[in-house]
């Protein structure tokens, strides 16, 4: 079986993969895998991927490129389901937070099995947003504590998960888009699985692109979690119906350190 699968969800991404699987490439063993979910039209990822592939040594993890539906949230549970592996990371293709949030990540011994990295934990370092950005956050935040009653502050980030509970949410939700992880939050704290938010530093440059968030999917989201919101007590009754104690979250070191 597969150690690690890394997945990393791509729109458009044929200019920031190169630099994200040379991360992943060092940071990553050869009985790991760097799963490649293409989500969009095609930009010449695909050619340069597969081109990418057969050049992998035998001592660097696998490269794995699938298809999905369009959406953040098809991309993410297509890696899901392609996924056979004994941890998963749930990221994105532009990496943000470099290895800082797997580092934080595998220090955590709590009994959960889902931990999250995310810009909006406190001691997250992350540059000033746009006003627009950091009202919608706000915004989504207080809708969330409302609705869902998310216990962290953030539900977009990259996602450390250990166990086969995952696979349970995938087969019992479907979300195409963004608030695909905002559900997969409000699962694992519903269905007695445990969260735990930890920080991450953005690496240096990776605002210099523009956000690949839309207006439009500020208006959609709030529909969205409203949607999930109903979904919430039948998940608690799944929660409460497991009585299993959880043994304390594990996740493997990255194989090079990176100051957090």
């Amino acid at each position: 079986m597969t150690r690690i699968s890394y997945v990393l969800p791509s729109f458009k991404g044929r200019d920031v993969l190169p630099q994200s699987i040379e991360l992943l490439r060092n940071a990553l063993l050869p009985n790991d895998e760097i799963l490649v979910v293409l989500n969009g039209e095609d930009d010449g990822s695909a050619v340069y991927l597969q081109s990418l592939a057969s050049t992998m040594l035998a001592t660097e993890p696998t490269l794995r490129i699938v298809q999905s539906e369009p959406g953040l949230g098809s991309a993410l549970a297509k890696g899901v389901i392609s996924s056979n592996s004994q941890y998963l990371v749930l990221s994105v293709d532009d990496v943000p937070f470099g290895l800082s949030d797997w580092i934080n990540a595998a220090q955590v011994h709590s009994p959960v099995g889902l931990v999250t990295a995310t810009k909006g934990h406190k001691y997250s370092v992350s540059p000033k947003r746009s006003i627009q950005r950091r009202l919608a956050t706000v915004g989504f935040l207080i809708v969330r504590k409302i609705l869902l009653r998310n216990t962290i502050r953030d539900t977009q980030g990259t996602f450390f998960i250990n166990g086969k509970w995952i696979y349970d949410f995938v087969a019992i939700f479907e979300e195409p888009g963004y608030m695909w992880t905002a559900a997969l939050v409000t699962f694992a704290e519903q269905a007695n699985i445990g969260v735990v938010e930890v920080p991450a530093t953005v690496t240096p440059g990776h605002d210099n692109h523009p956000s690949r968030v839309k207006l439009l999917d500020y208006v959609t989201a709030v529909g969205h979690i409203w949607r999930i919101s109903r979904f919430k007590n039948s998940w608690k009754a799944m929660g409460q119906m497991s009585k299993t104690p959880r043994e304390n979250f594990y996740f493997p070191q990255p194989q090079i350190n990176e100051a957090p």
